[in-house]
């Protein structure tokens, strides 16, 4: 068993979940977990994905000008957003999975949570959590379609894309953050990932300073 401290925590509503998905004291529940929990909030149409945006961006916008300075104010109007977006996902026929149908998996996720930024290889996962790599392979294949080593591969990028738009360190600095021991070896495993490298994904997806948005 390998049940990991959650780096990121998301907050629960259901009450019912910390009976079937693991959860800290504060009720927040690993991001690994949640995001195979609720994938569909990201798999939106073009006119919807663009709502969801604009009303990310109006929120920036009230920030810059100082006019969003009550933390309980925002985080119900990202729950509003993350909400919609859910129903927009669902409507579309992409539902919530049900990790507790495959503890092998729920176990898996957990485990990575705690070890990504320093284990990427499905076999060490394997060991730890004694069992073979293919019995691995087969839970998350079962629930998500994909090859654990994609699961892995996931959630470091889903790091590594956090710390690039929400941070100003160095991209030497993220590469060390997430255990790789030369910056040209994270520079290509990101760009293997996404097709783009570090740097221009930070440029193409991280939102102007308060400083910048005042001069446009």
């Amino acid at each position: 068993m390998c049940g990991g401290v959650p780096s990121v925590g998301v907050d629960i509503s259901p009450r019912d979940f910390s009976c079937r998905y693991p959860t800290d004291e504060r009720g927040q529940a690993p991001w690994s977990v949640v995001s195979y929990l609720w994938p569909c909030i990201t798999k939106l149409k073009a006119a919807e994905a663009s709502l969801i945006l604009d009303q990310l961006q109006f929120l920036r916008k009230m920030e810059s000008v100082g006019q969003s300075k009550s933390r309980e104010s925002i985080y119900h109007f990202v729950r509003g957003v993350v909400g919609l977006a859910f129903e927009f996902s669902v409507g579309n026929g992409n539902g919530p999975l049900d990790l507790a149908a495959n503890p092998r998996f729920l176990e898996f996720v957990q485990c990575v949570e705690e070890f990504f930024a320093t284990r990427r290889d499905v076999k060490w996962y394997a060991d730890r959590l004694d069992c073979s790599q293919r019995t691995l392979n087969r839970a998350c294949q079962q629930t998500t379609g994909e090859s654990a080593k994609t699961v892995i591969n996931h959630r470091v990028i889903i790091e590594a894309k956090r710390l690039l738009t929400q941070n100003a360190d160095s991209v030497n600095f993220v590469a060390e953050s997430l255990g790789f021991n030369a910056t040209t070896n994270f520079v290509r495993y990101f760009r293997n990932e996404t097709g783009v490298t570090p740097q221009v994904f930070r440029d193409e997806h991280t939102w102007p300073s308060t400083s910048e948005s005042e001069k446009a």
